[in-house]
């Protein structure tokens, strides 16, 4: 990867917001899974999608579950 494109891509801001509704939108995703300590992505996608289920995981066991 050029050194320039990893530099714009460090300072240049995070698409949040437009990710999950690429993701909700144009390719159907009907839930989020944050895998992993803390719950800070499903809490994000939760302000950002509230009518779209964001689950919490913290280990890949319960996922079983959820499917």
């Amino acid at each position: 990867m050029p050194r320039s494109s990893l530099t714009r891509q460090l300072v240049s801001r995070v698409r949040w917001v437009e990710s999950l509704n690429t993701l909700h939108e144009e390719l159907d995703c009907t839930a989020f899974l944050d895998i992993g300590p803390g719950g800070t992505l499903a809490g994000l996608a939760r302000r950002a999608l509230p009518d779209v289920p964001a689950h919490k995981f913290t280990a890949p066991a319960p996922l079983a579950v959820a499917a």
